[in-house]
């Protein structure tokens, strides 16, 4: 168990150039805010890598860290992961700036990526193999050189719940989701909106690049019009459902820090979730407020928390 740790410029460099701070092999280690900072390895997990086992990261934060081929802060190989109530600011790799995950069931929960990079795919997240399901995250200013400019779902079965995803960048596609290689995307009360590739904001694929199966549940990407897919989804090609974040990130900016995508009151996307979407067990959103303020779900990972609602209010009557 490590609580409160600071793994601060640990450099792993020649033999197997693995895991610049931490290596975490079939065991269940506990992390709690704990801070990786400027580590870095030659060749994978820049900070942490983890195999087998079941790792639990718990409200740390990953900045500065770099690797060579995956995972900028994290490696996650053919484990069961816990990672929830972290940050991952300005890592970098090839493939997952901040995090890779290859062949685990991985569960990342309430945690935010902001202006990390990849020179190939992912620059926030890069998933391959998989289940895993991402829950309550933001992704802004990230960028990738290839595609997917904040992640990469490849040969994986990926399910992405109450995600922001915006001011992301992707030199060729995807700037917000590449899912150009075969494999499942499940995209639930979620937002792609205000993303880049290719130079351009105004394609589809400024948001999603697909090839593999992405079936779309109560969500909204930005140039698409979904309304006609899966099930709730709103029309991307209308400039009304611009879903009013309260600070956005210019896309061509990236990789870039510092946007908060909690939402206006008059956003278009309040309201507008499935509650029986959200896993059970999640109460709070990425910033600890209710999950559900009071009736229907908002999309994307920052609930609206309307004036005068008190959840721990029963005593409240409604009349028509």
């Amino acid at each position: 168990i490590f609580t409160n740790v600071h793994f601060i410029d640990h450099d792993a460099q020649g033999g197997t150039g693995f895991w610049g701070a931490v290596s975490n092999a079939n065991s269940s280690s506990t992390f709690t805010d704990c801070t990786y900072e400027g580590n870095s390895s030659s060749d994978s997990a820049g900070a942490v890598y983890t195999t087998g086992g079941a790792v639990v990261i718990t409200d740390c934060t990953f900045e500065g860290n770099s690797t060579v081929t995956f995972g900028g802060a994290i490696y996650d190989v053919s484990s069961a992961s816990t990672i929830t109530g972290c940050v991952f600011r300005s890592n970098s790799a090839q493939n997952g700036g901040a995090l890779a995950s290859s062949g685990s069931g991985m569960r990342l929960t309430n945690s935010a990526f902001e202006g990390n990079s990849a020179t190939v795919r992912g620059g926030g997240l890069y998933l391959t193999g998989g289940p895993d399901p991402i829950i309550n995250c933001s992704f802004q200013g990230n960028h990738s050189d290839l595609a997917g400019g904040a992640i990469s779902n490849v040969f994986s079965t990926s399910t992405l719940i109450n995600c922001s995803i915006q001011g992301n960048n992707a030199t060729n596609a995807g700037g917000g989701i590449d899912a150009s290689l075969p494999g499942n995307l499940t995209l639930s009360n979620s937002v792609v909106w205000n993303n880049r590739a290719a130079g351009v904001t105004n394609t589809a694929s400024a948001s999603i690049e697909p090839s593999g199966t992405i079936t779309y549940l109560h969500s909204l990407a930005e140039n698409m019009d979904l309304t006609g897919s899966g099930i709730g989804n709103l029309d991307g090609t209308d400039p009304a459902n611009d879903p009013l974040f309260v600070l956005p990130v210019d896309p061509a900016t990236a990789p870039a820090a510092g946007g908060d995508l909690s939402l206006q009151a008059s956003s278009p996307v309040s309201g507008r979730g499935d509650n029986a979407l959200v896993p059970a067990g999640i109460t709070a959103d990425l910033a600890g407020n209710p999950r559900i303020a009071p009736f229907n779900v908002d999309l994307g990972a920052y609930e609206l928390q309307r004036l005068g609602f008190n959840p721990t209010d029963t005593s409240a009557s409604f009349s028509t």
